[in-house]
């Protein structure tokens, strides 16, 4: 029964273990140094993600600071909001 009791308790830590790190990966905020995806990148700005692909078409200096990884655009969240304060009115 003791033994029982030893195992029972060991799993019991187990869960509780896996639940913190579940816990602790849901809704974290997003490093600056991680790269975004448009979409995130769109949701995060609240725009639509039109509106970011053409920023990274502009063919002047205010073009938004992107990554090209093959076809894939991928965004720091720091430099980007580095370049909207730049642009601020």
């Amino acid at each position: 029964m003791q033994e029982l009791r030893g195992a029972f308790n060991q799993m019991i830590d187990e869960v509780e273990r896996l639940k913190s790190i579940v816990e602790g990966s849901v809704g974290k905020d997003v490093d600056d140094d991680e790269l975004l995806t448009v979409p995130e990148l769109a949701s995060k700005l609240r725009v639509p993600e039109s509106w970011v692909y053409a920023q990274t078409r502009r063919q002047d200096v205010n073009r938004i600071p992107h990554l090209r990884i093959g076809k894939y655009r991928r965004f720091r969240l720091d430099e980007v909001l580095a370049w909207l304060d730049r642009r601020a009115v």
